[in-house]
């Protein structure tokens, strides 16, 4: 139920930002399916760029005590989002946890706005 409202939530976020701005030339699509870049914030999203796509990886976790953990195996997806203005990471482990980061560029502030959401294991 909880990754359920998770992936709501997020549909939802990203329908209405990109209804707000009336077009989705950029965002994931068949012929995309990671978005591309919008080209006024290629400059800020260069540097995710050799991430977009998926990866098995391996992670290290963190311990209720702040501790190092035992290494996780991951599936981390990157994609441009909010037509290619934003770029969203999600990463699955074998738990069935899951968690996500969307990272924006704001140029009227000229800072990155980061937001992270996580599920926890449905019991």
């Amino acid at each position: 139920m909880i990754k359920k409202a998770f992936y709501l939530t997020l549909g939802l976020m990203l329908v209405s930002q990109l209804c707000a701005q009336g077009r989705a030339e950029y965002a994931p699509n068949a012929e995309f399916p990671f978005g591309r870049v919008h080209p006024d914030y290629k400059e800020q999203l260069k540097d995710f760029a050799p991430m977009i796509g998926i990866c098995d990886c391996k992670m290290v976790g963190r311990n209720a005590d702040q501790t190092w953990g035992d290494t996780i195996a991951t599936v981390w997806e990157w994609r441009y989002v909010l037509n290619g203005t934003a770029v969203i990471d999600e990463n699955w482990k074998p738990d069935g946890s899951v968690g996500s980061s969307m990272r924006q560029y704001k140029t009227d502030s000229a800072k990155w706005y980061v937001t992270y959401f996580a599920a926890p294991v449905a019991n």
